[in-house]
């Protein structure tokens, strides 16, 4: 998945780059060998596992479901801590990250990115478009407090005339596997993350990957730096694409719901966030728990410093982002999963209108005129 290149190239102190993450483990806790490395074992056989990004166990719980539905024991499966139906699914449907490959920061001595092309994809990672238009939000976390890399002018006659001579190119030797996610992974938004450099080495077959299917494309060292403008000039119109859409849907929802019934007020403070999926980021400490905690101790801190508005916001804000396939400049949530329902978000909204009370009411937020569904 589009999470498994960058971060790594990111945290490698092969590739000098003067920003520095909040905590570099969340690179090297997804994509590196030591992901895998288990502090001990319990008398179940399970591991123990101290990555806070929880791959490791979640890595083993896919295993275990595997072998079980292979028709194989596994002394394990007796404790497996997952419900039957989710086991059904596990082979089928993993986690994406579980895909990511180790270490690929570069081949044959090439970086595949630069320091402006990455810092763009951490700010506002892209997700993935099919030729029918239907596009998926982006599954990578997004880094939104780096300093924004510029983006292209397109006023400026010599970048709009390289972005012009790219298009054709991309036109006449890409698009066949390129204009859309479905082939290659990368369309053009995607293909924003590479350097020049690396289109031309990659496309001339002068780096060799294993399992590449790519053809060789003949492309010049000028031909790469038009394409490269090509493919900023359409990540910078996907950008503005994207946050006048989250702008026009957070306008347009309206919530005209004044109450809930006791049941749902109790949801609010026992299964939103898990359903919604909050708790996998924001319950496993590091940057997003600092951001916003799922316990009730930390919600309850956190509406009396924060206008619970932006929760409605970002959950809008994903179904822009799972509409155009790039993350807004405010990134949605759940920020590596799909939108939330609008009648779940519905719920937050009429629940905050209320003044976020417990089952108590006892109210926790200063309720605002909320904007409903569409």
């Amino acid at each position: 998945m589009l999470r498994i290149l960058v971060c790594m190239i990111f945290c490698s102190c092969q590739f000098a780059i003067a920003m520095t993450l909040p905590n570099n483990q969340e690179c090297a806790e997804c994509h590196f060998s030591s992901r895998t490395q288990v502090a001990e074992k319990f008398p179940t056989g399970f591991g123990r596992w101290e990555n806070a990004q929880c791959f490791g166990c979640h890595n083993e719980l896919t295993e275990v479901a595997t072998i079980h539905l292979q028709g194989k024991q596994d002394p394990r499966f007796s404790s497996l801590p997952i419900s039957d139906d989710r086991i059904n699914r596990m082979e089928r449907d993993p986690l994406p990250y579980l895909n990511a490959a180790f270490d690929p920061i570069e081949t044959a001595g090439r970086s595949r990115t630069n320091a402006h092309n990455l810092t763009n994809f951490l700010r506002r990672p892209h997700g993935q478009c099919s030729a029918d238009g239907v596009c998926s939000a982006p599954l990578m976390m997004a880094y939104p407090d780096f300093k924004k890399a510029s983006t292209v002018d397109t006023n400026n006659p010599h970048m709009r005339e390289h972005s012009e001579l790219g298009k054709s190119l991309f036109q006449s030797k890409c698009a066949s596997c390129h204009a859309a996610s479905d082939i290659s992974r990368y369309n053009p938004t995607a293909m924003s993350l590479f350097s020049a450099d690396w289109i031309y080495q990659y496309a001339n077959r002068h780096i060799q990957k294993e399992n590449r299917q790519m053809p060789k494309v003949s492309v010049t060292q000028a031909d790469s730096n038009y394409l490269h403008a090509y493919f900023q000039s359409v990540r910078t119109e996907k950008e503005a694409e994207v946050d006048a859409l989250a702008k026009k849907y957070i306008a347009n929802f309206q919530n005209k719901n004044t109450t809930l019934p006791t049941a749902e007020i109790n949801y609010m403070w026992q299964k939103f966030w898990r359903d919604g999926s909050c708790v996998h980021c924001h319950s496993i400490g590091g940057r997003a728990t600092a951001k916003f905690d799922t316990s009730t101790q930390g919600i309850v801190t956190w509406l009396k410093n924060n206008d619970p508005q932006q929760l409605v916001d970002r959950l809008i804000t994903r179904h822009a982002e799972q509409q155009v396939g790039i993350g807004a400049e405010k990134p949605g949530m759940p920020m590596t999963g799909k939108p939330l329902s609008f009648t779940a978000i519905t719920i937050l909204a009429t629940w905050i209108n209320m003044g976020c009370p417990d089952k108590d009411l006892k109210k926790f937020c200063v309720p605002k005129t909320v904007a409903s569904t569409p």
